[in-house]
């Protein structure tokens, strides 16, 4: 448990940790309703609504048991601070190429190309490709609200949609972490962009061993972590719900409502990408285990035999299924759409090494990325007697990123190791940030904290500059909205990637149409345009 000064937030705190998780409920819930209703079959898609609803509304009586009497008044101090926040927000993030305003990395070329599909194509989206029927089987929930009102009021509309979106909860993301950390949202939101590992002195350390230099995110070859800025770029569509998810798990750790959030959200974050549940797994199976250890000591197990926590676990169950099911779809696409070598080009890169040069890269990798900050925080948890490293969640996290890179590289861009790693950085992330305002109390700390921060900050320029400015396709055009007719249908974007890189691009969005999710799960509609064929 944190310390008693910890626990006890000044009030404006606690209303910004209640509003953002107010906002992040929203964020989260509303596309699992949108595929419900959208893709599921009516009698499958009425009892999936009502699980939903009572996840939801266990989750909102986990926030709802700590708020305190004075949250919620709203003083306009702190409504003040939401709009800035919430303006802030929609400035940086339409900079960084959400909703088409600015120039786009060229993830957004398959980001644009979804959400078209999803808006001018009927749900469930089955689409012809190479001659045969595929149904869109691919993590959706980030683009499902903007194509609900993209089909209602086009593409435009659409885009202008998907960017407030995003920075509402990019919003309840600094809400959170400012209320956790007792930081100005401000502040946190800055945070939030230039929190990185040191790449700078990666590059360098690993030039000595390898003689061989990136001044990137790849810095370390295949081991590789992405900092948040740069998950802005190019994944937003799983880093802002990753974030939010990291925060929601941080506050119930210290609130000891740890079950009621893992059954609310771990299924949903499977919906929202497989690799951010793969995340997420780790730290709320090992949450749970310490809340159950807990209740085993205090002798209050009777409330994991209750009615409403079988009746949770159930709801989570069937969710989960679901969410299983439809991304199984994928695994079982023809053989000429299977996911065999997307990775090759990025393992070979790391293989051509001695073993003791991969064992120094790693070692390198994990102290840089993780262990400079684990080891601060570590340094001002004994300094101040702060008793954060008793918490559940911080130890998971850094154990989980220190064993991550061991796996292989998996997916185009080892999107394994970007995507998965996402909820586990932020913890760290906030941890970090908690651990610099309660060292800037002792002079003798301002110096080391200082030296982090300029090269945090310095990294952070350097990776943008390298990974994005530089790049011709994100100077392509000058700030005005992206039209669709400059949109990529997706066996165009499949031809012109395999054209350039020889992947197999089609492979991570097209699932099999007899897989078991088309022949039980989707709607009536999907069977009949499958037969009619």
């Amino acid at each position: 448990m944190a310390t008693k000064e910890q626990n006890s937030l000044p009030l404006e705190g606690e209303t910004f940790i209640y509003i953002g998780q107010l906002v992040a409920v929203f964020y989260i819930y509303i596309p699992i309703f949108i595929f419900i209703i959208g893709w599921l079959r009516t009698p499958l898609a009425v009892l999936a609504s009502v699980t939903t609803a009572i996840l939801l509304i266990n989750f909102y009586r986990s926030i709802s048991s700590h708020k305190n009497s004075g949250v919620g008044k709203f003083p306009d101090r702190v409504k003040l601070q939401i709009g800035l926040i919430y303006i802030a927000s929609l400035f940086l993030l339409a900079t960084l190429g959400v909703g088409g305003i600015a120039g786009q990395t060229a993830d957004w070329d398959k980001h644009n190309t979804i959400l078209q599909t999803l808006i001018v194509e009927d749900w469930p989206v089955v689409l012809k490709f190479d001659n045969s029927r595929y149904i869109l089987s691919y993590y959706l929930a980030y683009y499902l609200p903007a194509a609900v009102i993209g089909k209602l009021f086009g593409w435009t509309a659409a885009n202008i949609f998907l960017l407030a979106y995003t920075a509402a909860g990019l919003s309840a993301v600094a809400m959170m972490v400012g209320g956790i950390t007792r930081a100005n949202c401000f502040l946190a939101l800055a945070f939030i962009f230039i929190f990185t590992g040191f790449d700078l002195l990666g590059s360098w350390s690993i030039f000595l061993v390898t003689g061989e230099a990136r001044f990137d995110d790849w810095w370390a070859h295949a081991f590789q972590y992405t900092s948040n800025i740069i998950q802005l770029f190019y994944v937003p569509h799983v880093a802002v719900a990753g974030w939010i998810m990291a925060g929601l798990f941080v506050i119930s750790s210290r609130r000891s409502m740890i079950s009621g959030y893992a059954l609310a959200i771990v299924p949903l974050s499977l919906f929202w990408s497989p690799f951010l549940a793969l995340g997420i797994a780790p730290i709320a199976g090992f949450m749970v285990l310490v809340e159950i250890k807990n209740a085993v000591q205090k002798k209050t197990m009777s409330k994991y035999w209750s009615k409403e926590f079988l009746i949770n676990s159930i709801c989570a169950l069937l969710l989960g299924t679901i969410f299983l099911a439809y991304f199984y779809a994928r695994l079982q696409a023809p053989e000429s759409h299977t996911i065999d070598g997307e990775y090759q080009q990025f393992s070979r890169i790391i293989t051509r090494f001695t073993f003791p040069n991969k064992l120094a890269v790693y070692l390198i990798f994990a102290f840089l990325e993780v262990g400079v900050w684990t080891a601060l925080i570590i340094a001002i948890n004994k300094r101040f007697n702060f008793e954060i490293l008793s918490t559940s969640i911080l130890l998971p996290a850094v154990v989980f990123l220190f064993l991550l890179p061991l796996l292989p590289p998996f997916g185009f861009y080892n999107d394994l190791a970007l995507k998965a790693s996402i909820p586990a950085l932020f913890v760290l992330s906030i941890y970090a940030l908690e651990s610099l305002i309660i060292g800037r109390k002792k002079f003798t700390c301002i110096p080391v904290m200082s030296i982090l921060l300029i090269l945090s900050v310095a990294t952070v320029g350097v990776s943008t500059y390298n990974m994005v400015l530089i790049r011709p396709n994100y100077g392509d055009r000058s700030l005005y909205m992206l039209k669709s007719d400059r949109v990529k249908n997706l066996q165009e974007l499949h031809a012109d990637i395999a054209r350039r890189s020889k992947l197999n691009f089609a492979s991570q969005y097209l699932g099999y149409e007899d897989s078991f999710f088309g022949r039980h799960f989707a709607r009536k509609k999907y069977e009949a345009s499958s037969e009619s064929e």
